[in-house]
């Protein structure tokens, strides 16, 4: 079962039952120490599970993590939770993570470390072939939808890698949007363009969406012509993040361009299941080809949707 940090006092007993108990990203203090203590006690193995570089308490600084600088966030305070869950990777008797990336930091601190790549579940796949069904009969648009699903707002510096290119598309075709999304609580932008002035003067080609739970991610993705998941090649932290926005698409019948981090590098034949785009230029490039050949990008979404199947499929990660 599943259950929170905050509740672990009070379950004690169920957790000493256990044969394997899994904490995700939580500090080693206080409720976390007495779980480690309990499943020790009965003999239980103990796992720490991260899906973020967050196990390093030296890259907690707004030149690596963006979202430090851009929420203004407390660098130490921070760099103290990084502290506190290295110290549980160290408590542990192993570590799950989702990239090779990641898994070498864990591998610094001669902790055992398995990767678990991310993937999907069968609800998500009927949910995602609902939604490209739904699309298939939906009356034809006149545009092209280039669409950039941030879950959080900690992507400026990454978004930043593709404004020129969507830039000068949207200058040169009008039927182009970009579909970014807010948090519908407070309306707040998940992407500030405040910080890409100038992609302001093509406000009407910028559709906004209700930031939704996952469970209705794919009927967002499946609204996409073409997907994008930049990222900022050569950071560490960047680099540790998996290629999740990747077959999420594809699940959807949507293809993608990405930077070529590892696990995308890896994830996507180029050309072939979807797009790398290292430089400004091929950003440029890759997406003008694109948005001009939609028989080339039901082919890439095809292909994609064909690959990601089996290697991201709950049978694959059984």
């Amino acid at each position: 079962r599943c259950g929170r940090v905050g509740d672990i006092a009070a379950n004690l007993e169920q957790i000493s039952t256990a044969d394997v108990v899994v904490i995700w990203r939580a500090e080693l203090a206080g409720p976390v120490q007495l779980a480690v203590d309990a499943a020790r006690l009965a003999g239980a193995a103990t796992v720490l599970d991260v899906d973020d570089l967050m196990i390093d308490p030296c890259l907690a600084r707004a030149d690596v993590i963006d979202a430090i600088r851009f929420n203004g966030d407390d660098a130490a305070a921070v760099g103290q939770l990084f502290a506190g869950i290295r110290d549980t990777l160290m408590a542990v008797d192993a570590c799950w993570c989702t990239t090779e990336e990641l898994a070498v930091h864990a591998r610094r601190k001669h902790r055992p470390t398995f990767v678990l790549p991310n993937g999907f579940d069968p609800a998500r796949l009927h949910a995602s072939r609902r939604a490209v069904r739904q699309r298939r009969i939906a009356a034809p648009e006149d545009v092209i939808r280039i669409g950039y699903a941030g879950g959080t707002r900690t992507h400026q510096q990454d978004f930043r890698l593709v404004v020129p290119a969507l830039t000068r598309l949207l200058r040169e075709r009008s039927d182009c949007r970009l579909v970014l999304f807010s948090k519908i609580a407070d309306n707040l932008p998940l992407t500030d363009l405040l910080e890409f002035p100038t992609l302001a003067q093509f406000a009407d080609q910028i559709e906004w969406r209700d930031m939704v739970d996952l469970a209705h991610l794919p009927d967002e993705l499946a609204r996409f012509d073409v997907n994008i998941a930049p990222l900022s090649v050569g950071n560490v932290f960047c680099e540790a993040k998996s290629e999740l926005k990747f077959y999420e698409a594809a699940l959807a019948g949507v293809c993608t361009v990405a930077s070529p981090t590892g696990p995308f590098r890896r994830a996507i034949r180029h050309g072939d299941t979807g797009f790398l785009a290292a430089t400004p230029k091929d950003w440029y490039t890759t997406l003008r080809r694109l948005v001009s050949d939609a028989p080339l990008r039901r082919r890439a979404a095809a292909a994609a949707y064909h690959d990601v199947l089996w290697t991201y499929g709950p049978e694959r990660r059984a």
